[in-house]
């Protein structure tokens, strides 16, 4: 039914459209592109890509330069940003080719920027699936994706668009049809219809993390962060994903909130290993008496995985939203965390 619609009813939760979640795909504008399009042309420092950052008529435009020559090119326009407005401090950009969305081979981290070089903060993003292992680009084309099998819809809308929906056409590419752009109310409270359609209600077919038990209110959260695959259908699956769903043929079902988990993921891959990426720093060969009793991650998405180690996890019942403020934006200079830490008042709570 979409967030609007709660919020008819909810109006003291409005806080929530100030959040890094409901804003973490937006157009482009002044406001919210953090990078300067200055139209420079910059090398990403591990040399995998060239590219120029404009704006011309208030459209906001990428040139990306082959590396062994740049005379070939090739310039899309911005069609959405994604992040830069969380304390996480990165952004990167969607380009639309065809009737799918693809994120550009550049990041800009615009956490402690250099004032004296603005332009130092990019950086390459998946550089792979833009430009060949011989450093020329894929594809010079604007019409013709580098990799159809990369596009936003597939790898990663799950936990970027409320109310998913995905399909894939004759061509192979992947279309929306999700209900609402960014993490909207219904993603973390499930689908609101039948809720609206008998005058609402505590618990009358809505899930308020708060009053489920410790391991669903968590996996609210955890259905996004974390690492995972998609789970196969009984049938097969015609292609995979990155977020929880399962995969039956080429139709989707999609996690819901007050589901169970683990019915909706794998967490490792058909060779045994890890979706999770970790420092393996727990391995007392290497390390001996300094190893840890817990792997540490190495990569972000997966704070659920970690969270669920823990003693806080398993002997306290503590929720994410324990220490989190998941409505607004929480102490300033935080991950929306409800108090200061580093004054340790949340811990000592």
């Amino acid at each position: 039914i979409g967030s609007a619609s709660c919020l008819n009813c909810h109006p003291s939760e409005s806080n929530w459209q100030d959040t890094a979640h409901a804003n973490t795909i937006l157009p482009p504008s002044s406001e919210t592109v953090v990078a300067p399009f200055d139209g420079e042309t910059i090398t990403t420092s591990d040399g995998k890509v060239k590219f120029k950052p404009f704006i011309i008529n208030n459209i906001y435009k990428v040139t990306l330069y082959d590396l062994t020559d740049e005379s070939t090119s090739v310039t899309y326009d911005v069609a959405r940003t994604h992040g830069g407005v969380a304390i996480a401090g990165k952004q990167r950009y969607h380009v639309k080719i065809d009737n799918s969305y693809y994120i550009l081979p550049i990041q800009y981290n615009n956490r402690n920027v250099d004032e004296n070089n603005p332009s130092s903060a990019w950086v390459s993003y998946n550089s792979n699936n833009w430009y060949n292992s011989d450093n020329t680009l894929i594809s010079t084309d604007t019409d013709v994706p580098p990799d159809i099998n990369k596009s936003f819809e597939q790898n990663c809308e799950g936990c970027h668009m409320t109310g998913l929906g995905i399909t894939k056409n004759i061509d192979g590419e992947f279309v929306s049809s999700s209900n609402e752009t960014g993490i909207g109310c219904e993603s973390c409270h499930g689908p609101g219809g039948q809720h609206v359609s008998v005058g609402g209600g505590k618990g009358k077919y809505i899930v308020n993390p708060e009053y489920t038990a410790t391991d669903r209110g968590n996996e609210v959260c955890g259905q996004c962060h974390i690492r995972v695959i998609s789970k196969t259908g009984t049938s097969g699956a015609d292609f995979e994903t990155e977020y929880p769903c399962i995969i039956d043929g080429e139709n989707i079902t999609p996690f819901i909130p007050g589901k169970i988990l683990s019915d909706y993921i794998e967490e490792t891959t058909s060779d045994g290993k890890s979706t999770a990426g970790y420092w393996n720093d727990n391995n007392t060969n290497v390390y001996g008496g300094n190893a840890s009793e817990n792997n540490h991650s190495q990569k972000h998405r997966q704070q659920y995985q970690d969270f669920t180690k823990s003693v806080h996890y398993n002997y306290a019942g503590n929720k994410c939203i324990t220490c989190h403020e998941s409505h607004g934006a929480g102490v300033e200079g935080t991950s929306q965390l409800l108090k200061q830490n580093d004054n340790n008042k949340l811990c000592i709570d």
